[in-house]
């Protein structure tokens, strides 16, 4: 049964700080959905958190007589381009040539034209579109961000199997604890 507070807005069910949420373990999961189904309208590619695998990524920029790569956090990516948060400014319309590994995937010498910056205390959160990845590497993204999405999708169906290590291509990145379950039930099924 579910029981709603006095004060609950149902003009705006789906705002964090709504009484009827709090509390609710879904919050975080629902701000998700809402999240990427509203990217998915605006999007032309999926895309996939990179934050918490705190990868480096090496940039120059001959645009801006920037010889010497700067280091950076990627943020997210997708087929189409990469965020990612650094102490450097790039104007946008800035083109730079960035090199990173992500998993089995290897970026090198990638051209990319800075499409979005947003500042926050020194700090910049650079959007990239790429110009010119391969068609092989654009398909190994994409089926890492529609495996990302289709897991993020079973956790919230509670679905009782939602890692499948042999066909995930996101999988070698996962940070989540429903892959710890994985690995320590196939320790205890294996023994």
């Amino acid at each position: 049964m579910v029981t709603f507070s006095s004060n609950c807005n149902f003009i705006s069910p789906y705002n964090r700080n709504n009484a009827c949420w709090k509390g609710s373990p879904l919050v975080d999961k629902l701000d998700f959905f809402v999240y990427n189904f509203n990217m998915k309208e605006r999007r032309k590619h999926k895309r996939f958190p990179t934050l918490s695998l705190i990868k480096s990524v090496e940039i120059s920029s001959p645009d801006l007589n920037l010889k010497s790569s700067m280091p950076a956090i990627m943020f997210n990516i997708s087929a189409g381009g990469i965020a990612f948060i650094t102490f450097y400014p790039f104007p946008v319309n800035s083109i730079i040539i960035f090199n990173l590994e992500l998993g089995t995937i290897s970026l090198k010498n990638v051209k990319g034209r800075v499409v979005r910056r947003e500042e926050k205390k020194n700090t910049f959160l650079i959007g990239v579109e790429f110009l010119n990845l391969s068609k092989r590497i654009k398909k190994r993204i994409e089926e890492m961000a529609e495996d990302y999405t289709s897991c993020e999708a079973r956790i919230l169906r509670k679905e009782e199997i939602i890692c499948f290590p042999e066909s995930c291509s996101y999988y070698p990145l996962c940070y989540k604890k429903e892959k710890k379950r994985i690995k320590i039930n196939s320790f205890v099924h294996a023994h």
